[in-house]
């Protein structure tokens, strides 16, 4: 949370994984109090599949945008590629 603290804004890499995992939760709900605390353009969410995994009501803000990432257009190309 110190680290979350002290930085300028909070990378969230939304996935299936991320999305139950309570570590997650935990650093997404601290980095919510201190945007609602006055740090605009804190929150930064990106996702890499098709669609996103559902989005917690908490995160599903206007300002709060979940950009997708296109892997292939950073230069990623796997060789097999799992959505979920």
């Amino acid at each position: 949370m110190d680290a979350i603290d002290e930085a300028d804004l909070f990378q969230l890499f939304w996935s299936k994984a991320a999305a139950r995992s309570p570590f997650v939760e935990q650093e997404w709900r601290h980095a919510l109090e201190l945007y609602r605390a006055g740090r605009g353009d804190f929150i930064r969410p990106v996702y890499w599949a098709r669609r996103p995994h559902p989005i917690p009501r908490d995160l599903d803000i206007e300002k709060i945008h979940f950009q997708r990432f296109n892997l292939r257009e950073l230069g990623w190309i796997p060789r097999r590629l799992f959505w979920y």
